[in-house]
C-alpha cells in the first residue's frame, strides 16, 4: 500500500505541476 500510496501521489504531483504552469504562462 505504501508503494501503490506514493505512485499516486507522484501521478497527483505532476497533473498538479503541469496545471500549476499552464496558470502561471497565461
Amino acid at each position: 500500500m505504501d508503494t501503490q500510496n506514493n505512485t499516486w501521489s507522484e501521478s497527483f504531483n505532476k497533473k498538479f505541476r503541469v496545471k500549476f504552469s499552464e496558470q502561471q504562462k497565461k
